[in-house]
């Protein structure tokens, strides 16, 4: 159902009901005064702790991974046993070295 038309319906039935001698003298201004002296939600604010607190959150997740990381770590491969590091072509073009070897077509 369409917002604007419940609105309406609301409304109406309301309208069309008699005040009640129950009721204390002015209770819907006060109430509404009540509504509009409750602090405005800030989106912005919120939204920005949000983040500040993901933020915050995945940092020490990070932290926690490389000291775990650093912490498990095997022994360093053959490569580096000598203290001379791979090529970074050698690294990056080691899946297609593969492929050079194999026989026949893709």
């Amino acid at each position: 159902m369409d917002i604007k038309e419940l609105y309406r319906k609301l409304m109406n039935a309301a309208r069309s009901m008699p005040p009640d001698e129950r009721t204390p003298y002015a209770f819907e201004k006060r109430v509404i005064a009540c509504l509009q002296g409750l602090p405005k939600v800030d989106l912005a604010r919120l939204w920005s702790r949000g983040m500040w607190r993901a933020a915050m959150s995945s940092a020490a997740v990070m932290l926690a991974i490389l000291i775990w990381t650093r912490l498990d770590s095997p022994m360093a491969p053959a490569a580096y046993a000598d203290g001379s590091a791979l090529d970074i072509e050698e690294i990056v073009l080691a899946p297609l070295a593969s492929l050079e070897n194999e026989e026949g077509d893709w």
